[in-house]
């Protein structure tokens, strides 16, 4: 399983999303490779220390990642594709037409709010949100 996870910079809710997909699927045995990107990157940055303490304390480590912007190859690589927001995936679909079919949103119910510039429990209270919804990534086998 090859999956990528997209959001705006790349420094909150797509590097702890992909921390969490790869402890979730350590967790249940399977072998699952997550990766991250942005639509909207100038710099490797680091990911925020917020996304990364409430990352911690669900059991991931995203200490060592550096934001990248979404381009055609990470596209190509990814046998999933799953977008924190409706916009994320409409940009997606206008700018790499050819990917459309393995893009989604990762909340097929909405769209997942960025805590960025927000405080601790804003970034717990994504992240919470996250980890249940790469958890059904994992149990379905997506």
């Amino acid at each position: 399983m090859e999956i990528l996870f997209i959001c705006t910079g790349n420094t909150c809710r797509s590097p702890m999303a992909e921390g969490l997909l790869r402890k979730a699927a350590r967790d249940a045995g399977i072998e699952a490779h997550a990766v991250s990107a942005g639509v909207s990157v100038f710099a490797p940055e680091p990911a925020s220390e917020n996304a990364v303490k409430a990352a911690s304390e669900l059991g991931a480590d995203i200490s060592g990642h550096r934001a990248r912007l979404v381009n055609s190859e990470l596209l190509g690589a990814a046998g999933a594709v799953y977008c924190m927001t409706g916009a994320h995936l409409a940009m997606l679909k206008s700018m790499y037409p050819q990917y459309a079919f393995k893009l989604r949103t990762l909340d097929p119910d909405g769209d997942v709010t960025d805590p960025f510039g927000g405080g601790g429990e804003d970034y717990r209270r994504v992240a919470a949100r996250i980890n249940a919804l790469v958890a059904g990534l994992v149990s379905n086998g997506r």
